[in-house]
């Protein structure tokens, strides 16, 4: 799919009607996450459209709304910051940060999603995970992590797997409950 056409999707098409139904941001990143054509997009992103994106989100952000009322881009700048958080690019992992720092009200969706992200820990160290495979964390925060993301998918025996391949997948939820550490796998 081709920017303009993601552009027109997200800011006024069928993504940004599906969006207006959240009524939580967990509601609205499991729309994001069940999200055909976002979906397409995470897997098609490339450098230059990872650039194209930011600008983009960087523009509706900066661009002023009616005082007072929610900002018509918040729900845009959502589905942006979805898109930009599983890269390593810094400047991204700037942008995610400023908006969940700055919390502008007019922003509140965007805010919210910016805030999770941030929580989740940066997408840059996410990245240098998945380059060293077997990396030992504090399994407590990621046992609270893996409670907390919708983007992890129960498996048996207490194990969790995320179906984002920028994501951890933690060993054993029961150790890292123990608080003991878990060894952290990544998987394409």
């Amino acid at each position: 799919m081709k920017a303009d056409q993601l552009f027109g999707s997200i800011e006024s098409g069928s993504v940004h009607a599906e969006l207006g139904l959240a009524s939580t941001t967990r509601t609205l990143l499991l729309f994001l996450k069940e999200n055909k054509i976002v979906q397409s997009a995470r897997r098609q992103l490339d450098p230059e459209d990872i650039t194209l994106l930011l600008e983009r989100a960087l523009s509706l952000y900066e661009r002023p709304g009616p005082p007072g009322y929610a900002h018509p881009s918040d729900l845009a700048l959502c589905a942006y910051l979805y898109l930009l958080a599983d890269t390593a690019h810094v400047e991204a992992q700037k942008l995610i940060e400023r908006i969940a720092s700055e919390g502008r009200r007019e922003f509140a969706a965007a805010s919210a999603v910016a805030r999770y992200f941030t929580r989740l820990g940066s997408s840059t160290t996410l990245a240098h995970v998945n380059k060293n495979p077997e990396v030992f964390v504090f399994a407590g925060r990621a046992a609270e992590w893996a409670a907390t993301t919708p983007r992890v998918s129960p498996m048996p025996e207490g194990n969790v797997l995320s179906e984002n391949p920028a994501l951890l997948c933690v060993a054993s939820t029961r150790q890292a409950s123990a608080g003991r550490a878990a060894t952290v796998q990544t998987h394409a």
